[in-house]
């Protein structure tokens, strides 16, 4: 199965457009503008700033149908601040490998794959080449010594948001204070290897990226404090990697180490922890992660809990951290067990946008949101999302074009127009079905007539020649629930979030935490509820978009709660 992909696919309204918008209108500001794109070359992150920009700009571009105002002027100006083995920073004439270059041209070379595979230019071919064989193939041997023992650590400083480079080396490394970061480059070393052609060069870089895999595969990433966010990017390469050669000892592996990091990175509003047993704030580069890889995770095993979590990924961690200017910042935790942990708000002021990462690659995920909205197979189009939009896949038997309208996440209604299809064959058609919705509320209806509802892994499927004009409407129940916390629920047995459909809901509070009255909760339409007893309202987390800069960031709002009425 794959996406539609990019020209595929034109949202014509919805969250999703409407985030995408802003986060593209963002990305033409400063500091964005082509003038303040080139960082210096002894800039701590050299190639990240840029790589992330211009990754955001190609995919947001091609999933908006629109031409980036500063990107022609950005990638001409870029030849002139490589250095000569074509990246960004220093050569290192010592032997040594700087963890932060590193990963910061994982962007980079992502950005250039990105457009290689938009555009097609050989030039762009050979800069891939260059950064390759220029930064990359150097590191061989380098991984196998990756500083992972957890003393080697223990007398580097913590870190701050933007994280640091360590003052001292170790073995052949200058480690950065965001611990594992350079794993992150298994994200673009493994799409390079996609494109490169057959010869040495592919072939060292394939031997480099088994040791680079071999290596993460090793590290207890729990124990170093690794990460999240370099451990999901990895995550995506060894899933990459995957698809290239059909080893299924990496899927294996993929799926395991991203139950590592829902059991013990994610917050209950399903963004993350930035390192692994340091709950200090979230990153919205690691939630982008997280929902790409439980999309490639769903993508090769079928499984649907992947794409349930997929969704609440979307719908509530990616929501909260997209501020009303289009940009990207960093939040509290939200877990059982601290302080504060009931509560979700901006981390702090100084995080409110996080312009130097986050905003950058926030844009790129809400572009790739858009890219896979819909699958296609030999069998026919699965769509494990309902933006509205119009929708074409070709298929063997030909074309098939369809409009999607729903009420989805509010309402449980989708409505599939179509608007053109083969003239012969039958096509499955499979539609998501939420794992929290009840079965018998689910229901098909065909150009007015019931359907049989036939769910197989969280899709329901009808197989069928289509003609235009025909029309598919599925409904199924959505409302307020109560679920169990995501982790230490045998600590907090009686802690839950509440949501609509897969809409965490979250309570303004001034005060401490409140505790649920018995009586369920009045709802008021659109995921919001009102709870009289003390005139306190429930709303979805994810609406943050729609307040004004100075209103997000003062809201506070409490999303766990003390309940034994499931109502």
């Amino acid at each position: 199965m794959k996406p539609l992909g990019f020209g595929s696919i034109r949202l014509t309204s919805g969250d999703l457009l409407e985030r995408a918008r802003r986060s593209f209108t963002r990305l033409r500001r400063e500091p964005y503008r082509p003038g303040d794109v080139f960082h210096p070359a002894d800039y701590d992150w050299p190639g990240d700033f840029e790589g992330r920009l211009l990754l955001a700009q190609i995919l947001l571009a091609q999933a908006l149908g629109e031409e980036p105002a500063n990107l022609a002027t950005i990638l001409d100006a870029l030849p002139d601040h490589l250095n000569d083995r074509g990246y960004l920073g220093p050569v290192r004439a010592d032997g040594l490998v700087d963890e932060q270059q590193i990963s910061g041209h994982n962007w980079f070379l992502s950005a250039l794959v990105a457009l290689y595979r938009w555009r097609g230019v050989p030039d762009t071919l050979e800069a891939i080449r260059r950064v390759v064989v220029g930064l990359l193939l150097p590191t061989a041997g380098a991984y196998a010594a990756y500083p992972s023992d957890p003393e080697q650590r223990a007398a580097m400083p913590e870190g701050a948001a933007a994280g640091s480079r360590v003052d001292h080396r170790i073995g052949r490394w200058l480690p950065s204070t965001d611990v594992g970061c350079a794993f992150i480059a298994l994200d673009g070393a493994t799409a390079a290897y996609q494109m490169l052609p057959e010869g040495s060069d592919r072939e060292a870089l394939a031997q480099l990226i088994d040791e680079m895999i071999a290596a993460y595969r090793a590290i207890d990433v729990r124990a170093l404090s690794f990460q999240t966010h370099a451990t999901l990017s990895a995550l995506r390469g060894v899933l990459r990697h995957y698809e290239t050669t059909g080893d299924g000892a990496l899927l294996e592996f993929a799926a395991g180490r991203y139950a590592t990091y829902k059991g013990h990175g994610m917050t209950e509003s399903y963004a993350n922890e930035n390192w692994f047993g340091r709950p200090t704030w979230t990153e919205p580069c690691a939630v982008v992660d997280s929902f790409l890889v439980a999309m490639d995770l769903w993508r090769y095993t079928g499984n649907e809990g992947y794409l349930d979590d997929a969704h609440h990924v979307y719908w509530n961690a990616l929501g909260h951290g997209q501020r009303p200017n289009g940009g990207f910042g960093c939040d509290t935790c939200t877990l059982a067990g601290l302080e504060q942990g009931a509560f979700l708000a901006v981390h702090s002021p100084g995080v409110y946008e996080a312009t130097w990462c986050c905003t950058m690659r926030g844009g790129a995920g809400l572009a790739e949101a858009i890219r896979q909205a819909a699958w296609q197979d030999a069998e026919g189009v699965a769509l494990p999302f309902y933006h509205p939009g119009e929708y074409r896949a070709r298929l063997s038997q030909g074309t098939l074009a369809w409009a999607v309208d729903s009420s989805y996440p509010y309402g449980g209604e989708v409505t599939l127009s179509i608007c053109e299809a083969p003239e012969a064959g039958a096509v499955a058609l499979r539609l998501y079905v939420p794992s929290w919705t009840p079965r018998r509320s689910v229901s098909l209806v065909v150009n007015g007539e019931a359907a049989v509802v036939r769910i197989e892994r969280g899709l329901a499927t009808i197989v069928r020649r289509w003609a235009p004009g025909d029309k598919v409407v599925m409904s199924y129940e959505v409302g307020l629930r109560c679920e169990r916390l995501l982790r230490d629920t045998s600590r907090y047995p009686d802690l839950c979030t509440l949501r609509h459909g897969p809409l965490i809901l979250g309570m303004e509070n001034e005060d401490g935490p409140i505790e649920l009255p018995p009586t369920p909760p009045r709802p008021l339409g659109e995921g919001r509820y009102c709870i009289p007893a003390g005139g306190f309202t429930l709303a979805p987390i994810n609406q943050a978009l729609y307040l004004s800069d100075e209103e997000a960031l003062a809201r506070r709002v409490q999303v766990l709660f003390r309940s034994q009425q499931p109502w």
